[in-house]
């Protein structure tokens, strides 16, 4: 990756989206993996051991999306 790569990430639901923008970090040490692999096995399913895996970081910058109920108010 370059440096100080910026990504976004987008997720569309219906007429509901949502985009997350910022700085990424590819990271491959066994600690920060193990976290992912946790957090990722309480919420879905044990995933299988890939010694190959690695975790992207983002460095939140900006959110954006829609919200059901809130208005422009500027």
């Amino acid at each position: 990756m370059v440096a100080d790569p910026v990504v976004a990430v987008c997720q569309l639901d219906g007429r509901r989206w949502s985009t997350v923008e910022g700085v990424a970090t590819v990271r491959d040490d066994a600690v920060a993996v193990g976290e992912a692999v946790r957090r990722y096995a309480e919420r879905y399913r044990q995933p299988r051991p890939n010694p190959e895996r690695v975790v992207i970081e983002i460095a939140v910058g900006r959110v954006m999306g829609t919200v059901k109920g809130v208005r422009d108010l500027g």
